[in-house]
């Protein structure tokens, strides 16, 4: 993943990428190497569950967000647009 190099923007999102990274999509090496490369300045966002306890030590911020109530929980399926 060469997304970091030459100082393309400010902020890179990259959304899911945990989940990615949880599930074997994603090799949890390449995700330390995207974190490595980080060019000085640019703000790393990395979202979905499952941060790899390896990862922590690499990061500056690690947030987790605990569900109160949901549609779900009403019998409400998942949407699309919202959930999916």
């Amino acid at each position: 993943m060469d997304m970091c190099a030459g100082n393309c923007c400010d902020v890179l999102v990259l959304d899911e990428i945990l989940v990615a990274a949880r599930d074997g999509f994603l090799a949890t090496e390449e995700l330390r190497s995207v974190i490595g490369a980080k060019p000085e300045g640019m703000e790393l966002v990395l979202t979905g569950r499952g941060m790899p306890d390896e990862l922590l030590p690499m990061v500056d911020l690690v947030n987790e967000i605990r569900k109160v109530k949901h549609p779900f929980d009403s019998g409400v399926p998942s949407r699309e647009g919202k959930e999916y």
